[in-house]
């Protein structure tokens, strides 16, 4: 049993292949713009708060890791806390 003829349908498959490819290609070429993020631009004035906390966190920052032994091995002390009664 036939149901269409062949011809048709090979130029039913290669219509919608050609619609299928103009459609991809037109939508691969076509860029949806990005929206910019705004940064604003830090302050380095070093008086107002911000410059002043920011200072401050970098001197704790640079304290602990410019010391190597900062985290190292702490020796503990064994003993009870009621040792002194």
């Amino acid at each position: 049993m036939e149901l269409a003829d062949p011809k048709v349908v090979c130029q039913l498959i290669a219509e919608c292949d050609r619609t299928t490819r103009k459609g991809a290609v037109r939508t691969a070429s076509v860029r949806t713009p990005s929206p910019r993020v705004f940064r604003p631009r830090r302050c380095r004035c070093g008086v107002c708060d911000r410059c002043v906390a920011s200072a401050r966190w970098e001197q704790i920052f640079n304290e602990r890791f410019a010391d190597p032994g900062y985290y190292g091995l702490r020796l503990t002390q064994g003993g009870s806390s009621l040792s002194g009664l």
